[in-house]
């Protein structure tokens, strides 16, 4: 795909998009190190900092037609990064939760109670892995506890991988 250029010192020739997108690329990488810093020292967490940099860069390569080669690109990039900046402060401002004393204890015995579901649960598959013979068993445990892949398990007992997959199965 290619794009008309009618100003600057391309002075009106053709060039390919892939061509542009190099070029976008290019400035991008260069201007990464200042845009992570103004992100990091605008937010003040550098997780946050990390997720507002990814969403600027994400809005930067969405509008990359938008940005004049003959323009400094960092300085585009920053407004672009400033915005991000307010709408993050402002998603932030939004989320913040307070629970009332009845919504906590409801909460807290949500949480207990599936703890006894849970024990419940290892006993009853502790009881169906006795009861599997003895090549079931390690088969499923090989698989599952030691996190051994289908081909490993067929190695180590000398079976078909076939086989193992069927078991498996």
């Amino acid at each position: 795909m290619f794009k008309w250029y009618e100003t600057g010192c391309l002075g009106g020739f053709m060039i390919s998009e892939s061509a542009n997108n190099e070029r976008f690329i290019q400035a991008l990488s260069e201007a990464q190190p200042g845009l992570r810093a103004y992100c990091f020292a605008a937010v003040g967490n550098p997780n946050d900092g990390m997720d507002v940099l990814q969403k600027t860069c994400l809005v930067l390569w969405k509008k990359r037609d938008h940005w004049d080669p003959q323009t400094p690109f960092k300085n585009w990039a920053i407004q672009v990064a400033r915005y991000e900046v307010l709408g993050h402060v402002r998603d932030r401002a939004r989320e913040r939760l307070i629970f009332d004393d009845d919504t906590v204890s409801a909460t807290r015995e949500e949480l207990e109670e599936p703890s006894a579901t849970r024990s419940e649960q290892l006993e009853v598959l502790q009881e169906s892995l006795t009861a599997l013979k003895p090549l079931h068993r390690e088969t499923l445990l090989d698989r599952y506890a030691k996190g051994l892949n289908i081909r490993e398990i067929a190695r180590k007992q000398g079976r078909k991988l076939g086989a193992v997959k069927a078991l498996l199965m």
